[in-house]
């Protein structure tokens, strides 16, 4: 299985989480590209570590692995930015043949898409400040006291997450998780839910003031790509350039790469 194994999180260095792969600036294509097929990859650059703009440009986990699977598949890569909100329809009217943007396999079957084997598994955990941290960032046991201002983002795991919960203090719902680690930052709230790897990327991010994350998830989610129900084809090329990844002892590098205080590891079910 892959997990979090908790380290000291402010001695991270921050470089770590700024390697990686980006979009490349445009360039002419050869003769033998331009008769390549192409691969519409539907991304939504709002969640980091997995897809998110630095410096102007579009990087991320899902940008390397939509890159390695377009070669993989002998395709040239196309992305195509969306609202998060819009990435499901494109999938079903034939605008992109596969979303890469971190998406859960439980999202995938709520929206009619077909989700490959998943890549990471997570879950939701909470993003607070370091002074609150030994109360509200290890489990949930407090996260629904009187005296707890919780936020999260509307639409996601995480605001189902805390619908779950006997709340007993505010609540506010966010239309983005910048919006929401705006709101930590200034102290309009206490801890913030969301999905793992996002909220320890903005902990390494803001660790100058004073935030820190969860590494155990309150919940259990599985990421993975999705494709249109009837695409079997590239459904099992992804599947294909996954086990290869997983095969060749190339993924879990790759995760630790660009997702802070990942580390991993396998069971005997290889997911």
């Amino acid at each position: 299985m892959h997990f979090f194994r908790p380290l000291l999180l402010l001695l991270l260095p921050l470089a770590l989480l700024m390697q990686g792969c980006s979009l490349p600036h445009p360039m002419s294509l050869t003769s033998t590209e331009r008769h390549q097929a192409v691969l519409r990859i539907g991304i939504a650059p709002d969640a980091p570590p997995y897809v998110y703009r630095k410096d102007g440009r579009i990087t991320g986990l899902e940008i390397q692995f939509a890159a390695d699977l377009a070669r993989f598949t002998n395709s040239s890569p196309a992305f195509i930015e969306l609202p998060r909100s819009d990435l499901f329809q494109a999938l079903a009217d034939g605008t992109i043949d596969i979303i890469m943007s971190g998406i859960t396999t439980d999202e995938a079957q709520a929206k009619g898409g077909r989700a490959t084997d998943p890549y990471l598994a997570s879950g939701q955990v909470a993003l607070v400040r370091v002074t609150d941290f030994t109360r509200l960032g290890l489990d949930s046991r407090h996260l629904g006291d009187r005296d707890v201002r919780l936020g999260a983002v509307t639409g996601t795991a995480g605001e189902h997450f805390v619908n779950t919960l006997d709340r007993k203090g505010r609540t506010f719902m966010f239309p983005s998780v910048p919006e929401g680690v705006q709101a930590l930052l200034s102290y309009s709230i206490d801890a913030f839910i969301h999905e793992m790897s996002t909220n320890l990327y903005y902990a390494s991010l803001h660790i100058d003031r004073g935030l820190t994350s969860g590494w155990t998830p309150m919940t259990s989610e599985k990421l993975a790509w999705v494709v249109h129900p009837d695409n079997e084809d590239l459904l099992q090329a992804a599947r294909s350039y996954l086990l290869d990844l997983r095969q060749s002892g190339e993924l879990g590098p790759l995760l630790e790469r660009f997702i802070p205080l990942y580390q991993h590891a396998e069971d005997g079910s290889g997911s």
